[in-house]
């Protein structure tokens, strides 16, 4: 019966406007409250069209993979002894905040633009460290941090369905 309704859903949101891709990635989050699904495929429609969509997206790929790989979403910030993993850390945090402040607005567009911000961090992450290291503890500290980062953007939308090159 759920996925009776999540067609029914889509098909009236392709029809308002939103493309299939858009409408399947938001869903993929939860469409509980069907008005607040809308409005999030509403604002990932207009955010696939601002510049810091490349952004997002870039960001979202670099850390979705490895987070799969998380046993935990426990983060121990005591164990982070690179500057680029407290960096990181610092920004999730923050931006965690934005977005879920973002999100009890309904402002989905500005928690868009908050999860782009966290490109040149995780960027920075990925460019200065090995997340797979031999020690167990750091390796699974990292991913949990990657778990939790990509936990964010998918609560917005599964942005592995909205392929850039195919909204652009």
């Amino acid at each position: 019966i759920i996925e009776f309704f999540k067609q029914r859903i889509c098909n009236v949101y392709i029809d308002l406007g939103i493309r299939s891709e858009v409408v399947d990635g938001v869903l993929a989050s939860g469409f509980d409250n069907i008005s607040d699904a809308y409005r999030r495929a509403q604002a990932v429609m207009n955010f696939v069209n601002h510049p810091d969509f490349a952004k997002l997206i870039a960001g979202f790929n670099r850390v979705v993979n490895l987070a799969a790989k998380a046993a935990q979403n426990t983060i121990d910030p005591a164990l982070h002894n690179e500057t680029q993993e407290k960096a990181l850390y610092r920004c999730y945090l923050a931006t965690a905040e934005k977005v879920q402040q973002a999100c009890a607005a309904h402002d989905y567009f500005a928690a868009c633009l908050n999860l782009a911000g966290l490109q040149e961090p995780i960027d920075n992450f990925f460019d200065a460290l090995m997340v797979m290291v031999d020690d167990t503890v750091v390796r699974n500290n990292r991913l949990a941090l990657l778990k939790n980062i990509s936990e964010l953007y998918l609560s917005l939308a599964d942005w592995r369905q909205i392929k850039a090159n195919e909204i652009l």
